[in-house]
């Protein structure tokens, strides 16, 4: 499962976490995971953000 599709259909369309389950064919806990660990991410990397001030986009992966 890719964060950033997980990321997109959660908070761009706003589709729930049963709704998400069944777009990406996997058990609700998958997506329940997959959520808090993408979001973790983007936290590590807007704290590192606000550290450093910049961030590689071209190195950047989601």
């Amino acid at each position: 499962m890719k964060f950033r599709e997980i990321i997109s259909l959660r908070e761009y369309e706003e589709l729930s976490y049963q709704q998400i389950a069944s777009v990406l064919d996997c058990p609700i806990g998958t997506v329940m995971s997959g959520l808090g660990r993408a979001r973790a991410k983007l936290r590590t990397l807007f704290q590192y953000l606000f550290t450093v001030g910049t961030i590689n986009l071209d190195k950047l992966t989601l």
